[in-house]
């Protein structure tokens, strides 16, 4: 995985990683992760190495989970490009 430096927390610089597997001697891209700015929303775009958005993975920000990780779950949906939850 590789995620270019960047200025963090700016509605115009948000954070991209790029994917890519070892195959033989090369690495391969198989896609990359994007977060997009939404308010009061964690969410992430889950594209393949066509650039097509294949899943968003969604929850909303007021869970214990987000202020106290170590007592609880931070819980995301993940959903298809029809909007389908097809994962948790």
């Amino acid at each position: 995985m590789f995620k270019p430096y960047h200025l963090q927390g700016c509605c115009f610089c948000r954070p991209e990683m790029h994917i890519d597997v070892p195959m033989g001697d090369q690495m391969v891209n198989v896609g990359k992760i994007e977060d997009p700015c939404k308010c009061c929303v964690v969410n992430q775009l889950v594209f393949d190495s066509n650039e097509q958005q294949r899943y968003e993975v969604t929850g909303p920000v007021c869970q214990c989970g987000a202020c106290c990780p170590c007592c609880a779950d931070f819980n995301f949906d993940i959903n298809d490009q029809s909007g389908a939850t097809v994962g948790t």
